[in-house]
């Protein structure tokens, strides 16, 4: 600031320079507005709370009148500091609606969110053409080095500032820039630096991990140092970076940061909101880690949490941090449902949908679907993520009552989740429920072809585009079920011409959606080439996703073979049944030749694409409906058996159409499968009656001995029989 010496009161007996009562009012009201700032900035270093506020405000009326253009400089970068802060409290989902002025934040008066952080940056930038450093001049030579520490100050809460309004690159380049200064003032390791590391390495967490990984490294390093491996910041970097190794499929290093993470939390407040957060993270990492006895684990604690915050804060006027809270336990609600789901508990999975539908209705206006999207097009009152965490809770609905075969309460729950997505989506009246029943069949194929051909562009790509494709493929699987394809084909060309604009044409998921088209063409009118272009085209995504020899190749060849076979083109249909029947016998004798060598250790075998098994998440996870789903072997087994019989049976077939005879033994090829057949089973046989009931009884034997070994550890007596029992078991094993 300038120097104070300046307002002093000259000494007494210097009569000309006598200041009169006006001078020293003035700087009496300036000396106050210098220590109400000071005071300020020490209450805002703990708490933006209303008495800060009301304290910024006297200081801006006190020094308005000061000439010094420096004071008015930092003024105006405590204000800019405060409007930033107030934005940054105002939830996503709660931006469009709210306004600041100077009683607070308010839905009517005011400056509304963007208005708000507009002026925030304008306030930085005035405050720079006041006070900056210019980096490229020596620290030495420079007389404005005195605002170093202010323009690192600058830079960082432009990019905080430029992070809420979704402006990553300008945010990126401000806090490079604040970093840079920050190192020139306080040296490479320093809290400023850290935190600017820490929020460059979330923001980069939305594009390259990789990138975002090594900046929360840098971070907690920094901290771990200067703060020690308590600090609530550092469990913070502890948390984020977690997230992000879980993205880069490092399951154990990102279990490892969390546990990290929640130890420090835990020890502050085990019902905090952190531990909540931590513990949802978790258990979406278990989640996606198919450990779902563990993810269980964890989000039922964190709906715990969130049950009791809820209830502490339901008559208190925290209405702002309520509705968060409730907005967290609806979160947690739908994905502990669909925990339950994946380990077959329905009936506790169909009520925690229940139970975040409800919340989330709530939220959005209640009312019924078409009157909550009524208001969300009149009206920005509405909160899309809710809204849209509303559609998924109404489609996973509906997969329960799929599950259950109840498809005419399926599908009503379906229509309502796409309604909502495509509302968010921004897809036209044309892709609407309504049109479904206007579609003849001509145009149904027109329709298909185009999804097939050309490409389509939409407007724009956001968080609902892939979901609504997904309800979709839901709704036209119902129609299948209810022989509905033309109904089916309708809902599956609009899937296809999502998927493939947003995963790319060589995605597996669109090598699905066209082998459920081909197989509703089968059933339909339509010309039979159409359906084999949709099968060619999912034969083309499997070999070039997982070459020749998976068995998502060899359902592709199957599904060709069987429509060549309907058309009675029984040569090609023999070709293409041979094609699918080796890859299929090949992955039948690996997994009997594992099965046969290993015991009760089965392969890890699966396929890509949907099963009559499985259901489809909102989210697009599949889930393995209990009862209905077999074990990979006995699927390759049956895909085998079913291949060889139609092969068999149009061998036969030829025959006939040629007006040759047959007999039962046939020729040389079909005599060497009869035998391939026979052997594959007595090897099954062998395996089921006399190599499982071997290794069962070994592998108990072994673990009788380990438990013996540790028991006889516990007592720190192990026995020299013992050992040699435990070694012999092992080789054995081997």
């Amino acid at each position: 600031f300038t120097d104070p010496e300046t307002y002093d009161s000259p000494n007494e007996g210097d009569e000309e320079n006598t200041p009169s009562a006006n001078n020293d009012s003035k700087s009496k009201t300036f000396r106050r507005g210098v220590t109400l700032y000071c005071l300020v900035m020490a209450k805002a270093a703990i708490d933006f709370d209303a008495e800060a506020s009301n304290l910024l405000n006297e200081a801006q009326m006190l020094l308005s009148s000061s000439n010094d253009q420096i004071i008015l400089a930092y003024m105006e970068f405590l204000t800019g500091l405060f409007l930033h802060h107030a934005a940054s409290q105002v939830p996503v989902r709660l931006r469009a609606i709210t306004r600041i002025s100077s009683t607070g934040l308010s839905l009517n008066d005011g400056l509304s969110w963007n208005e708000m952080c507009q002026s925030a940056l304008n306030l930085l930038d005035q405050v720079k053409n006041e006070c900056w450093f210019d980096p490229m001049e020596g620290v030495e030579d420079s007389d404005e080095v005195r605002h170093l520490p202010l323009s690192g100050h600058i830079c960082f809460i432009k990019g905080q500032v430029y992070e809420l309004i979704d402006s990553v690159d300008q945010a990126l380049n401000s806090y490079v820039d604040a970093a840079n200064f920050y190192r020139i003032a306080c040296g490479d390791e320093n809290m400023y630096v850290a935190s600017v590391l820490h929020r460059m390495g979330l923001i980069c967490s939305l594009r390259t991990e990789f990138h975002a990984l090594g900046y929360f490294n840098e971070a907690l390093s920094i901290r771990k140092n200067l703060l020690g491996g308590n600090d609530h910041l550092v469990a913070e970097t502890l948390y984020s970076s977690a997230i992000v190794l879980a993205r880069l499929n490092r399951y154990e290093a990102s279990m490892e940061r969390y546990h990290e993470a929640l130890r420090i939390q835990m020890a502050v407040s085990q019902d905090s909101n952190e531990v909540a957060r931590t513990l949802a993270g978790m258990g979406i990492c278990h989640y996606n880690n198919k450990a779902f006895d563990l993810a269980l684990t964890c989000l039922e604690g964190t709906v715990k949490i969130r049950k009791y915050r809820v209830s502490r804060l339901t008559d208190s006027a925290e209405l702002v941090e309520l509705y968060g809270e409730e907005c967290s336990l609806g979160s947690d609600f739908y994905n502990l449902g669909n925990v339950h789901m994946q380990m077959g508990d329905y009936a506790q999975a169909m009520q925690c949908f229940i139970q975040s539908r409800d919340l989330r209705w709530c939220h959005v206006g209640s009312g019924t679907v078409t009157k909550i999207l009524e208001k969300y097009f009149s009206e920005t009152t509405v909160d899309e993520d809710e809204l849209l965490g509303l559609a998924h809770c109404l489609h996973n609905i509906g997969v329960m009552f799929d599950i259950k075969k109840e498809y005419k309460r399926s599908l009503p729950h379906y229509e309502e989740a796409l309604a909502i997505k495509n509302a968010i989506a921004g897809f036209s009246d044309k892709d609407s429920m309504s049109l479904v029943n206007k579609v003849d069949r001509d145009e149904n194929e027109a329709l298909v072809l185009q999804s097939l051909h050309k490409d389509h562009e939409f407007p724009r790509i956001n968080k609902a585009t892939l979901s609504a494709s997904v309800t979709r493929q839901k709704i036209a699987g119902v129609y299948v079920k209810q022989r509905k394809y033309d109904h089916a084909l309708f809902h599956f060309s609009h899937a296809l011409r999502i998927q493939r604009q947003v995963l790319g044409k060589d995605h597996f998921r669109v090598g699905s959606i066209l082998t459920s088209m081909g197989n509703a063409l089968r059933r339909t009118s339509t010309p039979s080439e159409t359906a084999i272009m949709c099968y060619n085209e999912s034969l083309r995504i499997s070999r070039l996703r997982f070459g020749q020899n998976h068995v998502s190749v060899a359902s592709a060849l199957f599904d060709i073979g069987n429509l060549h076979d309907s058309n009675q083109d029984f040569s090609q249909a023999m070709n293409y049944y041979q094609r699918a029947l080796s890859v299929y016998k090949q992955k039948y004798s690996q997994q009997l030749r594992q099965r046969l060598c290993s015991g009760l250790e089965k392969p890890n075998s699966s396929t890509d694409s949907e099963t009559p098994g499985t259901e489809v998440l909102s989210t697009g996870d599949e889930i393995v409906v209990a009862g209905d789903a077999s074990g990979p072997e006995k699927q390759i087994r049956d895909q085998y058996a079913l291949v060889t019989k139609a092969l068999r049976n149009a061998k036969r077939q030829d025959l006939i159409s040629r007006g040759e005879g047959t007999n039962c033994i046939g020729d040389t090829n079909d005599a060497w499968l009869t035998f391939e057949i026979l052997f594959f089973r007595f090897v099954e046989m062998l395996s089921t009656y006399v190599v499982d009931p071997a290794q069962t009884v070994m592998l108990n034997t072994i673990e009788s001995s380990r438990r013996r070994i540790e028991s006889a550890a516990a007592h720190a007596i192990i026995g020299a029989t013992d050992a040699l029992d435990y070694q012999f078991q092992l080789l054995l094993q081997e």
